[in-house]
Formats: structure tokens, sequence, C-alpha cells
């Protein structure tokens, strides 16, 4: 499933790059272990799996959206250089 934009061709891939798939798991297992600490026994299944699929989900909308209101955000790939002046 490939879309064309301005004479380039979009694979979902480059949509799955832009949602930081990495970050959002990092996210997800975070909601998950507050989930786990949140309630005395055990979690119900239908709030964990939802829950988990919908902050997943938003992540990683949220992920994308930013990269596309930053262009060149999404596809950096590492840090940017240091100024030669910063102190981190």
């Amino acid at each position: 499933m490939n879309a064309i934009v301005q004479g380039a061709v979009v694979h979902w891939r480059d949509y799955l790059d832009l949602c930081k798939p990495r970050v959002v798991a990092l996210i997800m297992f975070t909601a998950i272990v507050g989930m786990f600490l949140a309630v005395p026994g055990t979690v119900p299944m239908q709030a964990f799996v939802f829950g988990t699929l919908g902050i997943g989900m938003a992540a990683g909308s949220a992920a994308a959206a930013g990269a596309g209101a930053w262009p060149g955000a999404g596809s950096t790939r590492g840090r940017l250089p240091r100024q030669s002046g910063s102190r981190y």
C-alpha cells in the first residue's frame, strides 16, 4: 500500500518511522507498570488491554503529528551536533 505525494512514493514504513515505535514502547511499558501499581490485586483485563492500546495509539499519533509540525524532526537519526558553548 503506497501513496504518491508530489512525485515521491510514500510507504507505510515511513509513517511507522514517524510514530517512533521505540519511544512509544517505552511509554506503553511505563503505563503498564503504572496500571499494576495503581490497583490492589490484578488489573481488570478489559481496562488493561484497551488502556494499553489507547495509550499506544495516542502516543504514536502524537509523535507523528509532532514530526509533521517540525519537518526534519522525524527523519534525523541520533542526536544533533552539540553547540560549542552548550552545557549539556
